[in-house]
Order: C-alpha cells, then structure tokens, then sequence
C-alpha cells in the first residue's frame, strides 16, 4: 500500500459550457466553465473557478475556402486552503487564446453499382491553422491537474484528412403494428437504414512550433494519424498513434472497436385517451 496523502480527491465537480448564434450576425460565442473542489492531506489543495469565453468569427472567402478566427479570453481563480508557493490564499490567473484556420474541401464522387452499396465520395480536406498563447507568470498556483499549468504556444499546424462516404441503397425494418398488435409501442430511432453514412476516414496533422526553431530545438511535433473504418453500419474499427519525423519510430499508438445494434429501439409507454362529450 502506497501513502495517499498527497492524492486529490474531487468533492465535486461541476462543468457548464454551451454556444450560441446570432441571426444577423456572423459572430459565434461559446463558453465553457468549472468547478472543481480539491483535497488532499499533504499538499495544495482549494477552490477552482476555470472561465473560458470564446467568440469565432466563420468566414468563407469562395466556394472552396473557408475558415475561422478565435479569441478565447480564460481567466482561472482560486481559494486555497493550503498554500504553497505563496501566503495569498485566492489568486488568480489570466490567459488569452488566439486561434485561426483555414480549409479547403475537394471531392469525387464515384459510381459503385452494388446491390448494396451504390456510390462512393472520396473527400480530401487539408487545413492550416495556428494557435497562439502568451507567457504568463503561474509558478504560485499549485498543481492539482493540467487546468493549472498552460504554456506558451506558437504553432502552425498543418492537416489532411482523407473521408470516405457511401451511399446505400435504403432498408426498412418492419414497425412493431406490422410484428405484433401492441400498440402501446413508441420507436426511440429511425425505421430505415441505409441512405449515406462515413465508411471511413485518415487524418494525419504535424505540428510547426516557431519558439522552438527560433531557440535552435526541435521544431517539429509527432506526425499524428487517426484512421476509422466502419464497413457495416454496427462496427467501427479505429486506429491512433504518432510517428517521430526524425527516426521516424512509433511514438504511440491506439487501437478501438466498437459494435452497436442498428435495430430500431423501441419502448412501451402508456397513452390514455380520454374522450369528450
């Protein structure tokens, strides 16, 4: 048994977050908001107030190019009951996020002529996008999870995904009135299946920090790939991992499987009707 005085323990935690848009109005907000008490016997431990209001800016400049810009303002307060690097017990910290990015989306559709499946669109999307965060003083805050340290970044990034999609030639199940004569029935999803659904994707995205080629360091991140396939519409296959651009060697990686039923769901409810005279 280890010694868990210095584990933190979440007693609770509560999470907000939500967008909206305006009509007249290209603008998008968003925000999102936490709160999290920790505790722990050894250690910094207190209060976490985690605000991150956003407001995007979509933008298309032709039929082929679109993009956004972001400003994400983040201000983080705290109330310790143990402080550690300093005497203060509430502190704070403010951050600013700057996100831009922009894509482009080319396609093709090709004629499959199956029973089943009867076309397939191969989609190719690269995007760039660049993310700034500015240095700010945080060594004071005691470190609890990744919320409480945000270093800063200069990064391009560069990204290309790879969509397939297939377009199936429509199935309907049969309605519970056409099974049985319960009609005391309510379906929780769509009668049909088929119509046209992603059979799969590849990303791949690397990552250009300009501090870091400035200071004569490694510049470039992990080329990260994520590949999913999903042949049937009830199982998904996923493959994550990251490559090394240097010897190239394989850095991590992730396998998924998932299986889920593309039945209809159905469930009994209770509907009196009451008749008026």
């Amino acid at each position: 048994m280890q010694n868990d005085k210095g584990t933190l323990q979440r007693t609770p935690q509560i999470s907000f977050w939500g967008r909206r848009f305006f009509q007249k109005n290209p603008l998008e907000l968003r925000w999102r908001a936490e709160g999290v008490n920790y505790l722990r016997r050894d250690g910094g431990d207190g209060l976490r107030l985690d605000l991150r209001p956003e407001v995007a800016l979509p933008f298309q400049m032709s039929n082929y190019l679109f993009g956004s810009l972001n400003l994400a303002p983040r201000e983080t307060v705290y109330h310790l009951y143990e402080a550690e690097a300093s005497s203060d017990h509430n502190l704070s910290r403010e951050v600013i996020e700057l996100r831009g990015n922009v894509a482009t989306s080319i396609g093709r559709i090709f004629d499959w002529g199956g029973e089943a499946l009867q076309k397939i669109k191969h989609e190719i999307e690269p995007e760039l996008s660049y993310l700034f965060i500015p240095h700010t003083q945080q060594q004071h805050i005691p470190v609890m999870d990744g919320v409480d340290r945000i270093n800063r970044r200069n990064v391009l990034t560069f990204g290309l995904t790879n969509r397939f999609w297939g377009k199936f030639a429509q199935r309907t199940f049969a309605t519970p009135s056409e099974t049985d004569t319960d009609k005391d029935v309510e379906l929780l999803n769509p009668l049909t299946s088929g119509d046209v659904r992603e059979m799969g994707q590849l990303k791949l995205a690397l990552s250009y920090d300009i501090d870091k080629e400035r200071k004569g360091g490694d510049s470039l991140s992990d080329l990260d790939f994520n590949f999913r396939l999903t042949p049937t519409s009830y199982l998904s296959l996923g493959f994550d991992g990251g490559l090394d651009p240097g010897p190239w060697n394989l850095t991590q990686a992730m396998v998924t499987l998932g299986l889920s039923d593309p039945r209809p769901i159905i469930r009994r409810v209770l509907d009196p009707d009451f008749p008026l005279d």
